[in-house]
């Protein structure tokens, strides 16, 4: 199928960058989770340390996750554009692809219909003639683990955070009496846990995500020549 080389754009570059950048995002989580499991399994001199360590790639994390996001916004635009100019039809616009990220509710399953369908219509062995053929191909299964796993984490880390909140509270409370923990404590110590309850459905999401991005790149690479 001829394409319009002027609206065509390659996501191969943009891609690498979220790719590496999920890499060190993933190698920072996963040191963040190890030091928050020493924190609570040992009680001993390093423990200081491993909790400072922790602090600092829990920032290093956030500070590359807001990147990612970012670059996210502009991958999904660029790659919604791509299969409506390769013929894709009855598919999200660029700006609705974007926009679904930031609109409550909604953004909870319209972004992961807007990946199905640039992964559905990206598929190099889908012959785009009328434009709607994307349709009868089958919904990716790495597109469906990226999201659980990534709505499970957001539920958990929500729900954490309001129980951490009013165990702090509590404690807080508890510690004008005669009571001897310190809501400081109680705070680490449910921090601490959250992390290592959560942590591992953003790896496993972060994983996932990077397997899309890189088949939906290599997707519409062929696709463009074929």
């Amino acid at each position: 199928m001829p394409i319009n080389l002027s609206s065509f754009r390659y996501i191969n570059r943009i891609s690498e960058w979220l790719v590496t950048l999920s890499i060190i995002f993933l190698v920072a989580t996963i040191i963040t989770l190890v030091s928050a499991s020493y924190t609570i399994i040992f009680e001993d001199s390093n423990v200081s340390l491993f909790t400072r360590i922790g602090g600092i790639t829990d920032t290093i994390s956030a500070g590359i996750g807001f990147i990612i996001a970012i670059i996210s916004l502009g991958w999904f635009y660029r790659a919604t554009k791509n299969v409506r100019t390769l013929g894709a039809k009855e598919v999200s616009s660029p700006i609705m692809a974007v926009v679904w990220w930031f609109i409550p509710v909604f953004q909870l399953w319209k972004p992961y219909k807007v990946a199905q369908q640039i992964c559905r219509a990206s598929n190099p062995l889908i012959n785009l003639i009328n434009g709607t053929e994307w349709k009868s191909a089958q919904n990716s299964n790495l597109v469906k683990l990226w999201w659980v796993s990534g709505l499970v984490y957001v539920f958990m880390i929500s729900g954490g955070l309001v129980l951490i909140i009013f165990s702090d509270a509590y404690y807080s409370e508890l510690e004008r009496g005669d009571y001897a923990l310190t809501a400081s404590n109680v705070y680490q110590l449910s921090s601490n846990s959250l992390r290592i309850i959560s942590i591992p459905f953003q790896v496993v999401s972060a994983i996932f995500y990077i397997l899309m991005v890189n088949q939906i790149a290599t997707s519409q690479r062929l696709k463009s020549v074929s």
